[in-house]
């Protein structure tokens, strides 16, 4: 049960609290889990990145919730205008781990957002995406090829992901630098395309099978015994989605963090003296449950002082553009990014995380990031004798 639960009862007779504990384990699977949700009073909006900043009923977690099961129950149509809140989820799942019941919100909300794309009840600025996967292989539009593109083979194959692809293709070759300090060999291939983890949080489950067959079908024909991504949000949907849909990864999937995690014994680190905070991804931390393995790499750097703010680990807050509202609403994104932004900042202006899309929407709201691997490239000295 919830610690919230618990405290709740803590003062009353045992009979009040047995009974308590028979209607939790015994009669929570008599209700849909959507129905729960909708009747919470909302003990996670405190949570909610798009709760805080928006401020609205609508868009806070049950807010979302109900208006599901309106939809669901016939109770109000399945329109544009009454399905748009519940694409004012980052599916961060920053709900979970203080709901009584452990929900990820947006995969609750997701059967709707799957029913409205199919009528075509949808926010059509998410057309632009859906355009973008299809036409170019990437969210955020076409890319220019890069010239460290390659067809050779190896162990690890390095997926770049959108945000990198797009915005920082500089990552790609510190991320291999970085890999090849640790004595080991990695490759990319050319025209690599979107995971397809938004056309999945948008419930376009066409367009999402499409490019997850091909990409499984790409990847798996490439002989690679490590699939190192660079995004969490390309790891999730690789370990996670693709086998919810039967779609099986030779290779190990792995995040880059997860890698230099497993490397740590045998790393060299120079000193580096300076005071720096993390950003922990939601999709790292939450989802993947690495709760600690920013802070566990980088503690390990003689000399650093590392920080994390209020908010942190599995109550960590949303930072980034690869969610839906990059395409819906950009000038509340901008402010959760900014919310997020002052508060790493009030413990150093130098910050570290392990997303690409976090580092880009901090940047977007004037902060200097550095993602993992940037921050590493110059402190790794290479493997120990």
């Amino acid at each position: 049960m919830s610690g919230w639960i618990l405290e709740a009862i803590k003062g009353s007779s045992f009979k009040t609290k047995l009974s308590a504990m028979k209607k939790f384990f015994l009669e929570k699977s008599k209700v849909e889990d959507l129905t729960k949700c909708s009747l919470c009073p909302n003990m996670c909006r405190y949570a909610c990145p798009v709760s805080i900043v928006d401020g609205k009923e609508t868009t806070s977690p049950a807010g979302k919730a109900r208006i599901a099961y309106l939809i669901k129950h016939g109770y109000i149509d399945l329109t544009t205008e009454n399905v748009l809140p519940l694409y004012y989820c980052l599916s961060c799942e920053s709900c979970t781990p203080h709901c009584f019941f452990q929900f990820n919100l947006s995969e609750l909300i997701r059967p709707i957002r799957v029913e409205a794309i199919m009528r075509g009840e949808y926010p059509k600025q998410l057309n632009n995406l859906f355009d973008n996967v299809m036409n170019f292989g990437c969210a955020f539009g076409e890319v220019e090829k890069e010239e460290n593109e390659t067809n050779n083979r190896g162990d690890i194959l390095i997926f770049r992901g959108c945000v990198v692809r797009k915005f920082y293709p500089e990552l790609s070759k510190i991320a291999t630098e970085v890999i090849e300090k640790l004595g080991y060999k990695s490759f990319m291939i050319e025209d690599e395309i979107c995971c397809g983890y938004l056309l999945y949080e948008a419930g376009h489950d066409e367009y999402f099978m499409k490019i997850a067959k091909m990409n499984a079908e790409r990847i798996n024909r490439s002989g690679a015994k490590i699939l190192l991504t660079l995004s969490p949000e390309c790891t999730y949907t690789y370990r996670i989605i693709y086998p919810r849909y039967k779609i099986k990864m030779k290779p190990r999937v792995m995040h880059i963090t997860e890698f230099i995690k497993e490397n740590m014994g045998k790393i060299r680190f120079s000193e580096r003296k300076e005071r720096i905070v993390i950003h922990d991804p939601p999709k790292l931390t939450i989802s993947l449950n690495k709760t600690r393995i920013l802070l566990e790499i980088l503690s390990e750097i003689p000399g650093l002082k590392v920080l994390r703010p209020m908010r942190n680990g599995k109550n960590t807050f949303y930072a980034g553009v690869n969610n839906l509202l990059y395409w819906i609403d950009k000038e509340l994104l901008l402010e959760i990014n900014r919310e997020r932004l002052r508060e790493l900042e009030e413990e150093s202006n130098i910050i570290v995380t392990a997303s690409p899309s976090a580092k880009r929407g901090l940047e977007i709201a004037g902060g200097k990031v550095y993602d993992l691997v940037e921050y590493l490239r110059d402190t790794i000295e290479g493997v120990r004798d």
